[in-house]
């Protein structure tokens, strides 16, 4: 992937303006995967979209949302598909909370005797972030918002912080 920068959202939105989601001649799923992260920035709602798909699947072609949804995230963790920050201000337990969804989710379906889709969920596992007790606090993690707030910043800290969360 593309090596890992700070920069500010103006540049990384006209960059991805300059992107083109093709969904000509895609599965159902990788289409929807598609079309979804052109709306979808950050990690947080990329990873929604990847729960959407997942948790909203009736069970069919199952296999596949879950080949699609671990390529997908596979290819945003090594930066081939760069996420930007929204400029929302979401903590951590969101997602978290999308984590263990999914995660309920595959648990749910982990019973089958089919190969391929176990196979497929193995995949997955490792993608998903933690959803520890350190990650589902609704509590403000109160240092990391004064630092990105200006507070008490020590040697520039406030534009990583801003950048890095």
């Amino acid at each position: 992937g593309d090596d890992v920068e700070l920069s500010n959202n103006r540049k990384d939105r006209s960059n991805r303006d300059r992107n083109r989601w093709d969904t000509s001649n895609l599965p159902f799923f990788a289409a929807t995967l598609v079309s979804n992260d052109q709306s979808a920035s950050s990690w947080r709602q990329k990873l929604q979209s990847v729960e959407k798909l997942l948790c909203e699947n009736d069970g069919t072609d199952l296999e596949d949302a879950l080949a699609f949804c671990t390529i997908y995230l596979f290819w945003i963790s090594v930066g081939a598909i760069s996420c930007v920050e929204d400029g929302t201000h979401y903590r951590p337990n969101h997602h978290a909370g999308s984590a263990e969804r999914m995660f309920g989710k595959i648990e749910s379906i982990e019973g089958t005797d089919n190969m391929s889709t176990l196979a497929a969920i193995r995949r997955l596992h490792p993608r998903l972030p933690a959803f520890t007790a350190d990650f589902t606090q609704s509590v403000p993690l109160t240092r990391i918002r004064d630092i990105a707030h200006g507070k008490g910043d020590e040697h520039g800290k406030c534009r990583e912080v801003r950048q890095e969360i």
